[in-house]
């Protein structure tokens, strides 16, 4: 037996589907388990609350070319990094930050979610560039017939 079922909350995916496709307008970009899929992510995310951070693209760019660092992207006013080994990696993206004089409130190490993996696959989250309100337009369009 086969059952299609969506949803924009990932913890449901992962709570109750067998094989998740990630799929970005219109386009499947990722399938697999949930566990291959967060595999795909790899690593540990390395979280880091800055004080008065700004995100800035050239910044971002520069801890990308770091040599230990697979991944970089912000969620909300966390700078995320994703390593393939937290405690080796820590010393030195904590170097580079305290060279490009940033302060650290606060840093965290979590493994990679079903979220990190839509973040990796398309960018950005669902509520960013007016996906949620696509959406919603989708969801009437249907109610409608």
């Amino acid at each position: 037996v086969t059952i299609f079922f969506n949803t924009h909350y990932m913890d449901e995916a992962d709570l109750y589907a067998d094989d998740i496709a990630i799929i970005d307008q219109g386009k499947v970009v990722a399938r697999g388990t949930s566990e291959e899929l967060k595999h795909s992510v790899g690593g540990e995310i390395i979280s880091f609350t800055l004080e008065n951070f700004q995100s800035e693209s050239w910044l971002l760019e520069e801890i990308r070319r770091l040599k230990l660092v697979r991944g970089v992207f912000m969620e909300n006013k966390d700078l995320n990094i994703l390593v393939d080994d937290a405690e080796s990696s820590l010393p030195c993206i904590t170097d580079f930050l305290k060279s490009k004089a940033l302060s650290v409130n606060r840093i965290s190490i979590t493994k990679p979610t079903l979220d990190d993996v839509f973040l990796k696959y398309t960018g950005g989250r669902l509520e960013e560039k007016g996906r949620i309100s696509d959406v919603r337009q989708v969801r009437y369009m249907i109610r409608r017939g």
